[in-house]
């Protein structure tokens, strides 16, 4: 693991024991090697999961949650459904706090490393929810359109644009973005404005869709001079608890450059968690993947 002595990649995430289990934080592709050996088996285990329930609508995977600190059932099914398994990524969720694999991975992360105050990308969520409740001085947004001024209140959501924040430099000592920046427009200056809005040694927990052996970022889509949508790839839509029916466009299918991205941003340190857990539920292609980054 690179990074110097005093970095943030001091992670303290006990209890990965069980068999093929994988945390590690590497900073650029190279060190995905050592990960490869039983890359090939998390794979098979996750098929035969699923041809036990290929004929299942929906059904429950034990597990012990993070979060709750408990063994619990999660429960999956085939929304979204990838290659012949279920989305692990977004499924699993726990029966008792609600969150599902991502979240749950990231909100271990949060309360570990995280520092008030928090900002997160969302409030209409469940991940937002436990959020409020468990830590101090919690503020969270949505995009709601590009004509409403950044700190606006509408209808009970608060209104902020990845690229233009409303808040004062070094307000927050934690940003959360859970698959936010794969949708914005310009994701530099996403980037750039977390930096901003970070306090010293602040960290940002970002989790996006991420192809592990891709170097480059592919840019779907971009804004003309009038703000109108360029598709430069077929268009692609993930879902939006907000707008149900068309879904949030994506800009971006990040890969490894996001790291060089970060790191031209003004983060100090950057680091990809890569992670995997049949114990704790955390499951998805083999290896799932979270970035870091402290200012």
């Amino acid at each position: 693991m690179a990074g110097s002595d005093d970095d943030i990649w001091d992670l303290p995430l006990g209890g990965l024991v069980d068999d093929g289990a994988v945390l590690a934080v590497i900073e650029e592709h190279a060190e995905l090697d050592p990960l490869r050996p039983g890359w090939d088996l998390r794979l098979a285990y996750e098929l035969q999961l699923a041809e036990l329930y290929r004929d299942v609508e929906r059904w429950v995977v034990p597990g012990f949650c993070h979060i709750c600190r408990r063994l619990t059932p999660m429960f999956c099914d085939w929304v979204s459904a990838w290659g012949g398994t279920p989305n692990y990524r977004e499924r699993l969720h726990c029966r008792n706090c609600g969150l599902n694999n991502r979240q749950r991975f990231t909100g271990e992360l949060l309360r570990r490393l995280g520092a008030p105050p928090y900002y997160l990308f969302e409030t209409v969520t469940g991940f937002y929810t436990w959020a409020k409740a468990t830590l101090p001085e919690v503020t969270g947004s949505e995009y709601l359109g590009h004509d409403i001024p950044g700190g606006t209140i509408v209808q009970g959501l608060r209104h902020e644009d990845a690229l233009n924040l409303s808040f004062a430099d070094d307000s927050y000592g934690t940003i959360v973005s859970c698959d936010v920046f794969e949708h914005v427009a310009d994701i530099d200056r996403a980037l750039a404005e977390c930096v901003r809005v970070l306090r010293r040694d602040g960290v940002l927990l970002l989790s996006v869709p991420f192809t592990p052996d891709q170097p480059t970022t592919v840019k779907r889509a971009e804004l003309g001079p009038g703000g109108e949508v360029i598709h430069l790839e077929e268009p692609n839509y993930h879902g939006n608890p907000l707008d149900q029916e068309r879904g949030s466009l994506t800009f971006y299918d990040h890969g490894w450059d996001l790291v060089d991205r970060m790191r031209a941003a003004g983060f100090r340190d950057v680091g990809v968690v890569a992670y995997w857990s049949q114990l704790h539920g955390h499951l998805g292609r083999g290896l799932q993947f979270q970035l870091l980054a402290r200012k």
